[in-house]
């Protein structure tokens, strides 16, 4: 996929996701089937639900479904840093991650907000 047809938002997400998914593989057996096949499973829809949003006009119900998406992930990152599945400075990776993509999808809900006002 080139790059330069993606929303800016896009890249960044494959981004943590690939950066999640060699994480992954270091958790503890005991927790690698539960917690991180679900923080994987949420990225991946948080993925597509992106990459859906892209395509409709409205836009809206599925950036706030990313929302969503998104603050599961804070708080299962949270609970996997608690339990011992990532360090403190893989938390502190995520973080960033999570803030970047909170601070992007909100800039796309604003902006669609606005789109959507103007269209009436």
């Amino acid at each position: 996929m080139d790059e330069k047809t993606l929303l800016p938002i896009q890249p960044k997400v494959y981004e943590f996701s690939l950066w999640f998914h060699r994480v992954w593989l270091q958790f503890p057996k005991t927790y690698k089937y539960i917690l991180g096949q679900q923080i994987a499973d949420v990225q991946i829809e948080m993925m597509s639900t992106i990459a859906e949003a892209r395509f409709i006009k409205n836009k809206l119900d599925l950036l706030r479904t990313a929302q969503r998406q998104l603050e599961k992930l804070r708080w299962l990152l949270r609970l996997a840093k608690d339990l011992q599945c990532i360090s403190i400075k893989q938390y502190e990776q995520s973080s960033r991650y999570i803030v970047e993509i909170g601070k992007m999808l909100g800039g796309w809900e604003r902006t669609q907000k606005i789109r959507d006002v103007e269209s009436v």
